[in-house]
């Protein structure tokens, strides 16, 4: 068993689970899933915020927008989020440059209604989620809508854990909502892959070099999480490149077996027989797939 990448079945609708808010890597990410749209017609279905900010849809609508996209469906988590998810500078700024009247008519959903909407239209196991945030959202999805959820999704693309480096490392996807994440990776019986926080720490995102970006949401989103330095992990960004691109020159895959994630917030993986989730490794060096990425986003983007 192989993981599918979106690219060979542009068919599969895609949801992108994102904690837009708590870092900038979210923003790459948002932007290389949309230039896949263009590129392979990967049917992006909907966008699920795992934060409850009250700037998040418009940000991520100021997104698409600036990506040619038109609106999609957008969820925002709706209960308790961490200190480091409610408010951002960046996103703020993001926020503001909506148009007001695009802003007035957003229509915002809860998360068990944004997945209820996308699933009951979809075909049986024609969904992937791709998740560089928390699991709050589609553990309530899972929760609340379980026959549903399982008989059309059919892989979930995650970054979280760490399985290699770091033992007992308590990664940040995991540990600020732990419960969720806890009751997903345990419960959700379809097709896991995970990217961990050692594989997207070290590759390097670097947008320094772009000349006349100042006035550019992508660029200045980096420049202001950033103060300017414009480089930052990409751990989002690897895992939707994943997602798109699958198995390649870049990435491999672990032996299959079953990822653990405690109520403490470890995570752990047990290769075996059968097992369901597997998690990526690297074919290059971190500092050659940053380049990549980095090409990736400016090329994306139209950031010379």
């Amino acid at each position: 068993m192989s993981y599918l990448p979106l690219k060979d079945i542009p068919s599969t609708r895609v949801i992108f689970e994102t904690d837009l808010c708590c870092d900038v890597d979210d923003v790459g990410a948002l932007v290389l899933l949309c230039d896949a749209v263009k590129r392979f017609g990967i049917n992006l279905a909907g966008i699920s915020v795992n934060v409850n900010g009250e700037n998040s849809a418009a940000a991520c609508s100021a997104l698409l927008r600036r990506m040619d996209m038109l609106s999609l469906p957008i969820c925002v988590w709706d209960g308790e989020t961490p200190s480091s998810g409610n408010k951002s500078s960046y996103v703020d700024y993001l926020a503001g440059c909506l148009e007001p009247d695009r802003k007035e008519k957003l229509i915002v959903y809860s998360p068990v209604d944004f997945y209820r909407e996308i699933l009951t239209d979809s075909e049986d196991g024609g969904v992937v989620i791709i998740s560089v945030g928390f699991f709050c959202c589609m553990d309530t999805a899972l929760c609340r809508l379980p026959e549903l959820f399982c008989r059309k999704v059919r892989s979930v693309v995650a970054m979280a854990g760490t399985f290699r480096e770091k033992p007992g490392y308590k990664e940040f996807n995991i540990r600020c909502m732990p419960e969720y994440a806890h009751h997903f990776v345990s419960e959700y019986p379809g097709e896991m892959i995970f990217i961990a926080s050692e594989t997207g720490d070290r590759v390097i995102t670097d947008l320094n070099g772009c000349a006349g970006c100042d006035s550019d949401l992508i660029f200045e989103s980096y420049r202001i999480y950033t103060g300017g330095k414009l480089t930052r992990p990409s751990w989002d960004l690897v895992t939707v490149d994943f997602a798109v691109n699958g198995v390649n020159e870049r990435y491999s895959l672990s032996e299959r077996g079953t990822a653990t994630v405690t109520a403490d917030s470890e995570s752990f993986f047990t290769v075996h027989d059968g097992g369901r989730h597997a998690y990526v490794n690297f074919e290059l060096t971190h500092e050659e797939i940053g380049v990549i990425i980095t090409d990736m986003l400016k090329d994306a983007a139209g950031l010379k």
